[in-house]
């Protein structure tokens, strides 16, 4: 897993490994004769500049175009996407690709730039104590949705069951600032941060 820091800092190596393992299962899929593909795509295959505006927080899924995702993830994401519709055109492989939205839940990584954001708040803020600064990148008021791993197995599920085949948004509708999430896991943590 990578949260935001890791794609940060290993942007080539992630694009390279990303694509070549999606390119290899595609072709392996259509190959064997497998009747559906699964996808695992991500928010950052949206617009940057969409993502950084507290007053444009809702992303549907025409959004994507014009182009202009996170650095290294987010363009394989993008990519791989293209790749799977043109399997489905060109092979006949049935496609479904899930664009997740910060996914969390328990056993999830905690620490050393590869945590979600919630996971990410929660070390920070249990770091800091009652008389600590905590580093947020941004002003806060970036909104996230958050969805629990548990809601999204079920959604991957309702995905391949169901008969719609473009990109789709798995979250939740409802917006969070950092703001808010830091201050949700304060009240958690019984501890007040600046």
């Amino acid at each position: 897993m990578g949260g935001m820091g890791f794609i940060e800092n290993y942007k080539a190596v992630i694009m390279r490994d990303s694509m070549l393992i999606s390119i290899n299962v595609l072709e392996a899929s259509r190959k064997y004769g497998a009747k559906r593909f699964f996808f695992s795509s991500s928010a950052c295959a949206y617009n940057t500049e969409l993502q950084k505006d507290p007053n444009n927080p809702a992303l549907s899924e025409d959004m994507a175009y014009p182009a202009m995702a996170e650095a290294g993830y987010g363009w394989e994401k993008l990519y791989t996407e293209m790749m799977c519709e043109h399997f489905m055109e060109d092979f006949g492989l049935e496609t479904r690709s899930a664009r997740y939205h910060n996914v969390y839940g328990p056993l999830g990584t905690w620490r050393d730039g590869r945590e979600k954001a919630p996971a990410a708040m929660c070390r920070k803020v249990l770091l800091a104590g009652d008389s600590g600064e905590i580093d947020i990148w941004g002003d806060g008021d970036q909104t996230r949705s958050f969805m629990h791993i548990d809601d999204c197995v079920e959604g991957l599920r309702r995905i391949m069951d169901g008969s719609f085949a473009e990109p789709i948004n798995l979250g939740s509708a409802e917006q969070v600032t950092i703001n808010q999430l830091v201050n949700l896991v304060e009240r958690i943590a019984g501890v007040d941060i600046q």
